[in-house]
């Protein structure tokens, strides 16, 4: 698992990690499998509360910028 990043919005604050790996037949908590055969897996720990919507998250995962490929 990645190195966590520290987050704040809003005064709450979590660490959330971000994976780029090539698919795989494994499953975890948040999972986007991509077309190009990647997967982007995001962990969120957020002890507070919510730090990020669902819909903040899936955009993450969803981004054309996390990728292998330029």
């Amino acid at each position: 698992m990645p190195t966590p990043l520290g987050v704040e919005v809003a005064g709450r604050r979590g660490n959330i990690s971000v994976s780029l790996e090539r698919l795989i037949a494994d499953s975890c908590d948040m999972r986007v499998d991509r077309p190009d055969g990647s997967m982007v897996s995001i962990y969120l720990e957020s002890p507070a509360g919510a730090v990020l919507t669902v819909e903040q998250v899936l955009a993450i995962a969803v981004d054309t910028r996390v990728s292998f490929y330029p």
